[in-house]
């Protein structure tokens, strides 16, 4: 990639935006081929999850000559309220094994502070970390 070093801030923003442009294009036909055959067997698959008793999963196939992979993925979200509700009634040796438990402050309150004392305390549980620098063009 030598040739990069040799071209101007100006030339090298151009192929990023060409780039850019030929890369959008591959994905939304390569969106729109895996939409087409989604359309083409997906019932099919779906029906041999439900004729095995499951609502999700992966199978692999052979059609035409080529091998894909069917998958439904369960995605399960908790209601924070109703599992508290139900944690207030439990023994606390108990809420511990049955549920995750996570404590976090939100930055923006953090950051509005004033009990020195506090803040002194949740420092010593906070930990920032940074991402590795980079540039990119902007508008």
């Amino acid at each position: 990639m030598d040739y990069i070093k040799t071209k101007t801030t100006s030339d090298l923003r151009k192929m990023v935006a060409e780039i850019n442009e030929v890369s959008a294009l591959h994905k939304a036909t390569i969106e729109a081929i895996y939409a087409e055959l989604l359309e083409r067997y997906g019932k099919t698959f779906q029906n041999e999850l439900a004729e095995a008793g499951k609502q999700d999963g992966e199978m692999t196939r052979d059609i035409d000559g080529q091998r894909l992979t069917f998958a439904i993925k369960a995605k399960v979200k908790w209601d924070s309220s109703k599992l508290q509700e139900v944690a207030a009634t439990l023994d606390p040796a108990l809420v511990y094994k049955v549920f995750k438990i996570e404590f976090s402050v939100p930055e923006r309150t953090f950051k509005a502070m004033t009990d020195d004392k506090l803040v002194m305390q949740l420092t010593e549980a906070r930990t920032v970390e940074y991402t590795t620098p980079k540039i990119v063009f902007s508008n």
